[in-house]
C-alpha cells in the first residue's frame, strides 16, 4: 500500500475518522492519549500491509531504545552512560547490517572464496524490512541527542512509538529527529492545527510528480538502462536525464505527499527537498537534496569525525567517508559506494576550490550570467554521471553508460518521447519558480493563489491525475532503501 494507488484512501479515510472521532468522542483530558493510541494503531496497520512479520523488529526497537534512553538519564557515571549509548548504537546499526548487508557481505566472501579455487555457496534468503534505514538512523539520533543532552527522554513508551511509526514519514522519510517532532507530541492536536488546504495542495502536488512526471519517464530510463547497447549517444543522454527527472519527482514526490499527510493529522514534518537542480556547486546541491538525511549525516558522523576541525587532510578524509558511507547507506552494491565517492570527491575539489579562489562574488551582466550558467551546467552535468552508477544495476552497465554519453560506443536508436519533453518542461519550470519564490514562501501558511485561482488548478491536476496517470502502481525508488 503507497500513497499513490487506489487502496492506501480508504485506509486514509478511515485512519482519520477514528483519529479525530475518538478525539471528539472521548473526554478531553485524554485526548493526547486517544490520539497517539489510534495513530499508533493505523501506523502499526499501514506497516503490516507490506510484511506483517517485521511488526515484532519495529516494536523491539522502539521498547529498545525508550528504554536505553531512559537509563542514560538516569546514569550517574560517564562510563555507564557510554555503554548504554553505545549498546543502543550498536543494536540499531546491527539490525541494519543483518538485514540490509548480511547478503552482500556473504557475497564479497564467496567471491574471495572462489578466486582461490574454493567455491562455496553463502547465500541467505533475507528479506528487507521496509523502512528499517530511516526508522534506525531516526531511534539512533534521539538516543545520541539525549545522550549529549540535547533533549531530556521522553516519559512516555507511546509518544515515542508515534514518533516512530508515524505512517507519513515511517517508510521514505523525511528523517525526523525528536528534539524537533516532541512538542508537537506533549499536547493534544486540535482542528484548528489542520491545514486543510496546505494538506491538499501538498498531497496533489506529490501525486503529480510521482504519477504524471515519475511513473511517464520511468518508461523511458528503465529502456535505456536496461539495454544500453540498443541506443545512440543522443538516446542513452535522453535516458541519463528521464532517471535524473525520474528520482527527483519520485522521492520528492513522496516527501510532499508524506508533509501532506501530516498535515491532516496537525503535524509538521521537515523539508527534504528545495529545487536541488538549480544548484550551482556540488555543496549547495546537497543542501537541498535529501535535506534530512544531509543534515543527519554532517550532525552524527561528520562532525564527530572531526568535522573541518583540524588538518585540511582531515576534512578532506571525513567528507569522502561521510560520503562512501552514505553511498552504502543508500544500498548494498558497490556502485552505490561509488556514487557516493563521487560525490566526496566533488566535495573535496569544491571546498578546495573555495579555499585556492575564495567565494565567488556575484558578477553583473552578461559575464556573471554566463559564469552561473556555466556553474550550474557543470554541477548538473556531474550529478547526471553521478546517477549512471546510482542506477546502474553493475560496472559493466555504468561503463556501456558512460561510454555513449562520451559519444563511444557505435550508433543506435534513439526517439525524444513526448512524456520525456513535457517532465523536463515541468521540472524546468518548478525549478524557475522556485528561483522567483523561496522554499518558505511555497511552504507559508497563506494561500498563494486566490480561492476560485486555486480551485480550477486543483480540479485541473485531478482531472489529469484521472485521464493521464500510468496503469498500475509503481513502487516509490527510495522504499529499497
Amino acid at each position: 500500500m503507497i500513497f499513490s494507488s487506489p487502496a492506501f484512501f480508504p485506509f486514509l479515510a478511515a485512519a482519520l475518522l477514528v483519529y479525530w472521532g475518538a478525539t471528539a468522542a472521548g473526554p478531553a483530558r485524554a485526548r493526547r492519549v486517544v490520539q497517539h493510541a489510534a495513530l499508533v494503531a493505523a501506523s502499526l496497520w499501514f506497516y503490516m500491509s507490506w510484511n506483517p512479520a517485521f511488526v515484532g523488529l519495529i516494536l523491539a526497537t522502539i521498547v529498545f531504545d525508550w528504554a536505553a534512553a531512559l537509563l542514560l538519564d538516569r546514569a550517574a557515571s560517564p562510563a555507564g552512560r557510554r555503554a548504554i549509548a553505545a549498546a543502543s548504537v550498536t543494536v540499531n546499526l546491527g539490525v541494519l547490517v543483518l538485514f540490509k548487508y548480511a547478503n552482500f557481505f556473504l557475497d564479497q566472501v564467496e567471491t574471495a572464496t572462489s578466486v582461490f579455487g574454493l567455491p562455496a555457496s553463502f547465500a541467505v534468503d533475507i528479506v528487507l524490512p521496509i523502512g528499517v534505514s530511516f526508522y534506525t538512523f531516526e531511534s539512533m539520533s534521539y538516543v545520541l541527542d539525549v545522550y549529549h543532552r540535547r533533549m531530556p527522554p521522553l516519559a512516555s513508551l507511546l509518544d515515542y512509538a508515534v514518533f516512530i511509526t508515524f505512517f507519513p514519514h515511517l517508510v521514505a522519510g523525511p528523517i525526523v529527529r525528536l528534539k524537533d517532532f516532541a512538542p508537537q507530541l506533549l499536547r493534544p492536536m486540535l482542528a484548528a492545527d489542520v491545514h486543510l488546504r496546505q494538506a491538499l495542495r501538498l498531497f496533489l502536488l506529490g501525486l503529480v510528480k510521482k504519477l504524471l512526471i515519475s511513473d511517464r519517464v520511468a518508461l523511458v530510463s528503465d529502456a535505456v538502462f536496461a539495454d544500453p547497447a540498443s541506443f545512440d549517444s543522443l538516446g542513452v543522454w535522453i535516458g541519463v536525464t528521464a532517471y535524473t527527472i525520474q528520482i527527483y519527482c519520485d522521492f520528492s514526490g513522496y516527501s510532499d505527499m508524506a508533509l501532506g499527510l501530516a498535515c491532516l493529522f496537525g503535524y509538521r514534518l521537515p523539508e527534504n527537498f528545495d529545487m536541488p537542480y538549480r544548484a550551482r556547486n556540488i555543496s549547495e546541491f546537497w543542501r537541498r537534496w535529501h535535506i534530512t538525511l544531509s543534515s543527519w549525516l554532517r550532525d552524527y558522523l561528520y562532525v564527530p569525525l572531526g568535522g573541518s576541525r583540524g588538518p585540511l587532510r582531515k576534512t578532506y578524509r571525513n567528507l569522502l567517508a561521510v560520503m562512501l558511507l552514505g553511498g552504502l547507506w543508500h544500498g548494498a552494491s558497490w556502485t552505490f559506494v561509488v556514487w557516493g565517492g563521487l560525490h566526496g570527491i566533488g566535495l573535496v575539489v569544491h571546498k578546495e576550490w573555495r579555499r585556492r579562489f575564495g567565494e565567488p562574488t556575484p558578477a553583473r551582466g552578461l559575464r556573471g550570467r554566463l559564469a552561473a550558467a556555466g556553474a550550474w551546467a557543470t554541477t548538473l552535468v556531474f550529478v547526471m554521471v553521478a546517477w549512471v552508477f546510482f542506477r546502474a544495476t553493475d560496472f559493466s552497465t555504468a561503463a556501456a553508460l558512460l561510454a555513449k554519453m562520451a559519444g563511444f560506443g557505435g550508433p543506435g536508436l534513439h526517439r525524444i518521447p513526448v512524456a520525456w519533453v513535457a517532465s523536463v518542461a515541468l521540472v524546468v519550470a518548478g525549478h524557475a519558480w522556485g528561483t522567483l519564490r523561496p522554499l518558505a514562501a511555497e511552504r507559508a501558511e497563506e494561500p498563494r493563489l486566490p480561492r476560485l485561482a486555486e480551485s480550477m488548478a486543483y480540479s485541473v491536476a485531478i482531472a489529469l491525475l484521472c485521464v493521464l496517470a500510468p496503469d498500475g502502481t509503481q513502487p516509490f525508488i527510495y522504499f529499497q532503501f
